[in-house]
């Protein structure tokens, strides 16, 4: 996992957390369809209006421009740009990014001409189901003028409904979210932000009781945590769930505008929290959640079990840690 634990800080706050990304860090990364992944996101186009939304009226056109630049950029082995056609090895696929028009050849995968069928009539938004199952990341755009999300391309969310925030303005979008002050206050600025000549990211993060990727609330299952586990055996039955977020500006769009990227990673916690560092770190974290926090990321209940694997994966690490120290002293 692209994601270290033992940098988190406490006490815990939501809040915008953006740092300027590096200049040869990916916003984007090709997924393979054999991952499980694409499984899940094939699965979730099913439900197109639950996907791929675009807000009436809107021309992303020149957001899709800057997403296919910014794949050929990050990816230049699996995606070709010519003229105005996007080349996609992997989904042997070519789209015409103006139109939508879209050709899929004989080696595309299984499953994706029957789930691309379903939006055969608005090819401007199967141009952005395509592009969901071209990468790993979830996608949306952003207005900056007005903060609205006008196009939403997310078969993965994380506990949310794409189908009830297109349109909104990123504050309203957020109401429900615990300490969302700090959020609303901060909307208007992080908009302009954003969507300006540089590119910007961020990491959020939270624990889940199971593998899967896709949280929506009216498709996933309900979540059920492990609250009879031994602390000993936890780390096997909770995931650490983390989203690296990027945008990626569109120069050429009056208004200004970014692509909203969202890249998924899910691993037992075991291994994503691997060292006494990253465990007492992120036991400290958490204990400092607010109860408002805690119940909207659901974790209310689990709370006490993973502080107490926390507590035991950093204790275990200082004594080894101790004994070592011992042992080359004498």
């Amino acid at each position: 996992m692209d994601f270290d634990f033992a940098a988190l800080a406490a006490p815990f706050r939501m809040q915008p957390g953006l740092s300027r990304m590096a200049d040869g860090a990916p916003n984007l990364t090709a997924l393979d369809p054999a991952d499980r992944l694409f499984a899940e996101k094939l699965a979730a186009l099913a439900h197109p209006a639950q996907t791929v939304l675009l807000a009436p009226g809107f021309d992303a056109t020149a957001a899709a421009r800057a997403l296919a630049e910014r794949l050929v950029q990050d990816a230049p082995q699996h995606a070709r740009l010519e003229g105005g056609r996007l080349h996609l090895s992997l989904l042997d696929a070519e789209l015409e990014l103006a139109s939508g028009a879209l050709r899929l050849g004989p080696q595309a995968p299984a499953g994706v001409a029957e789930a691309l069928a379903r939006l055969a009539a608005e090819p401007l938004r199967r141009r952005w189901a395509l592009f969901a199952l071209a990468v790993r990341e979830d996608l949306a755009v952003l207005d900056g003028s007005t903060t609205q999300l006008q196009v939403l391309a997310v078969c993965v969310p994380s506990h949310w409904a794409p189908e009830d925030k297109i349109g909104l303005p990123f504050a309203a979008a957020h109401l429900p979210v615990a300490d969302n002050p700090l959020l609303i206050k901060a909307s208007e600025s992080l908009a302009r932000l954003v969507t300006g000549a540089e590119r910007w990211q961020r990491n959020v993060w939270t624990f889940q009781p199971g593998p899967h990727f896709d949280g929506h609330p009216r498709r996933a299952a309900p979540r059920v945590w492990p609250l009879d586990a031994d602390p000993a055996t936890l780390g096997q039955r909770l995931w650490a769930r983390v989203e690296h977020q990027s945008f990626i500006p569109v120069p050429d769009a009056s208004p200004a505008q970014a692509v909203f990227c969202i890249r998924l990673m899910i691993e037992p916690i075991e291994t994503a929290i691997a060292t006494p560092e990253a465990a007492a770190a992120t036991h400290a974290a958490v204990a400092s959640m607010s109860e408002q926090v805690l119940a909207y990321r659901s974790l209310t209940k689990i709370q006490p079990g993973l502080l107490a694997w926390l507590a035991r994966r950093a204790d275990a690490g200082q004594r080894k840690i101790s004994a070592q120290s011992h042992g080359a002293r004498t």
